[in-house]
């Protein structure tokens, strides 16, 4: 048996063009692009009451 994966859900997003270099030039030291999607999803959800 492995290991629980911590993100067992996955999903591929189509973004507009020039999404993805907007998100890279936002990230913090150390921050990557997956990290940052997780972030703001979460924050919107909460936001959101969800």
């Amino acid at each position: 048996m492995g290991r629980k994966l911590e993100y067992p859900e996955k999903r591929e997003v189509a973004l507009r063009e020039g999404t993805l270099a907007r998100i890279k030039a936002a990230l913090t030291d150390g921050e990557n692009q997956v990290s940052f999607m997780r972030d703001a999803i979460e924050s919107e959800l909460e936001r959101r009451g969800k």
